[in-house]
C-alpha cells in the first residue's frame, strides 16, 4: 500500500531512557476550531476522569469515531484568545491553522518503549501536558515546533511505565501560527511521521484518518503557504493601524 518512510541510521536510534527530559514551556492557546478543538481535545484533557477507551483499533469504526469526536467537540462552547509570545496582538481567528499527521500501527498497536526510543531519536521531548514536543533544536532547545499527543483518550503518555503502555498511534499536530518557518516545520513534521511509520510499521495518515498519499501531503504543504501569506498580510496591516 501506499506508504512513506526511510530508515534512521543505527546511531540515531541509541538514545537511552535517561535523555527523557520534562522541560516545561507555556503552550499557546488558540481560538476554538473544528480541528483545532479535536487536537485540543487531545492534549487538554489529562485531568479528564475519560475512560482511556481505544478510539480507532477498529478500521472500520476510523470514520464513525472521527464522526462521534466532532460531534462532542461541536458542543463546546466559548471562545478563546491567543497572544504570540513575542506580541500583544490578539490574533484573528481566520488565520488559525492547525496540521494534523497521524501515525497508526498497521496491526495490533505500538509497544510504549519501541514508541519512547524512536520519539526521541527523532529529536522529540517528553513534557508539557504529558506529550512530545520537537523543539527547534534535537537536545529540546529553540521554540516549539510541533507536537505529538497519544490517539487514545485523554491523549498524554505515562514515560515512567511505558514498559507496560501501548497505543494504535500518535497524533502529530503543529498549531499555526507558532514556529518561525512554517513550511520547514512541517516538511520536519512530515519526515518524523515517515521515520516513525518506517521503523515501528506503522502507517502515515491525515487527520480524517486515510492513508496519508503525496497528494493530500502537497494539499497540507499548500495550507501552510496560504497561511504564511495571510499572516503577512495581517501583519502588515497591523503595523499601518
Amino acid at each position: 500500500g501506499e506508504h512513506f518512510g526511510s530508515a534512521l541510521d543505527e546511531t540515531e536510534v541509541a538514545y537511552e531512557r535517561e535523555n527523557v527530559t520534562a522541560e516545561r514551556k507555556p503552550a499557546v492557546e488558540q481560538p476554538s476550531s473544528p480541528e483545532q478543538e479535536y487536537v485540543d481535545d487531545l492534549v487538554q484533557a489529562e485531568g479528564d476522569a475519560h475512560t482511556q477507551d481505544d478510539l480507532f483499533a477498529d478500521d472500520d469504526l476510523l470514520i464513525a469515531s472521527r464522526a462521534e469526536q466532532q460531534s462532542k467537540l461541536a458542543k463546546k462552547t466559548g471562545a478563546r484568545t491567543v497572544t504570540q509570545p513575542t506580541s500583544e496582538v490578539e490574533i484573528d481567528p481566520e488565520l488559525q491553522e492547525v496540521l494534523v499527521v497521524n501515525v497508526m500501527a498497521r496491526q495490533g498497536e505500538l509497544a510504549g518503549n519501541d514508541l519512547l526510543r524512536v520519539m526521541l531519536s527523532c529529536g522529540f521531548r517528553f513534557g508539557d501536558m504529558n506529550i512530545f514536543h520537537r523543539y527547534e533544536q534535537h537536545s529540546g532547545k529553540g521554540s516549539l515546533l510541533f507536537s505529538a499527543a497519544n490517539v487514545v483518550e485523554p491523549g498524554v503518555f505515562d514515560v515512567d511505565r511505558m514498559e507496560e503502555f501501548s497505543t494504535p498511534g500518535i497524533c502529530m499536530f503543529m498549531k499555526l501560527p507558532g514556529p518561525k518557518r512554517p513550511i520547514h516545520s512541517f516538511e520536519i513534521m512530515m519526515d518524523s511521521a515517515r521515520k516513525i511509520a518506517n521503523l515501528l510499521d506503522a502507517d502515515v495518515k491525515d487527520e480524517h484518518h486515510n492513508i496519508m498519499r503525496q497528494q493530500t501531503a502537497e494539499h497540507y504543504r499548500q495550507r501552510v503557504l496560504d497561511f504564511e501569506r495571510r499572516f503577512l498580510s495581517y501583519k502588515a496591516s497591523q503595523k499601518q493601524l
